[in-house]
């Protein structure tokens, strides 16, 4: 009342009052509904509403400096090493050998599943976030979060199929050879036959140390 100017006598009651809803209890036809956009851009109604972060509407630059270094650096990291891995061949041989599969089907699928959802929901992230625009904010935010849930899915998956395979014994923890492990995967993968060469598949597990020859379970040096 102070800020209306209006007196106060300082006592405070109830007033009786009617108030007619229609039907649709105050919900506006979905031809009417307001779109994300409406809000979610630069532009929206709540351009001038301060003091929150507002995906769509508001970034942060040193954040998208850094989160498109370290994608880009990861990207062309991958690019190297696949590159190399399957372009060089093996230390002190003439021809690549013939190239064979030690990864299951599934180990493939969920491999490459999992880089291409977890690429999508860095791509549609940044949008959200407000870096860019190339799908617009709503598209982004349902493929984002389909993206996200196909992801949890693959993982439930992925845990069942560990599980039931025995292949979660290759995560056990273990310092046995691991000096060679180190070795191959920091020199080793683009000078020796890496995965590219013919060899048996080793029975347990898929941890390779650089030899087509396994032993406990591990491909190890002889």
């Amino acid at each position: 009342m102070t800020t209306m100017g209006a007196p106060f006598s300082g006592q405070i009651g109830f007033v009786a009052t009617e108030m007619r809803w229609p039907t649709t209890h105050m919900v506006a036809p979905k031809e009417k509904a307001v779109g994300c956009v409406e809000c979610h851009s630069t532009n929206g109604r709540l351009q001038k509403v301060s003091g929150l972060y507002l995906p769509g509407r508001d970034s942060n630059k040193v954040l998208n400096v850094l989160g498109w270094t370290a994608a880009l650096l990861t990207l062309i990291g991958v690019l190297i090493h696949g590159h190399c891995a399957s372009a060089l061949p093996a230390k002190g041989a003439k021809t690549m050998a013939e190239r064979i599969y030690i990864f299951k089907r599934f180990e493939r699928f969920w491999h490459w599943s999992q880089a291409a959802l977890i690429i999508t929901l860095m791509l549609t992230g940044f949008e959200v976030h407000g870096s860019y625009k190339l799908f617009g904010f709503e598209t982004a935010v349902n493929v984002h979060t389909i993206a996200a849930w196909s992801l949890v899915t693959l993982w439930v998956f992925a845990v069942f199929w560990h599980f039931t395979t025995g292949e979660w014994k290759q995560y056990i923890p273990t310092l046995d050879k691991v000096d060679a492990m180190i070795k191959y995967y920091l020199t080793g993968i683009f000078t020796t036959p890496s995965i590219r060469s013919a060899r048996p598949r080793c029975p347990s597990t898929t941890r390779c140390s650089g030899s087509p020859t396994c032993s406990s379970g591990r491909w190890s040096r002889r």
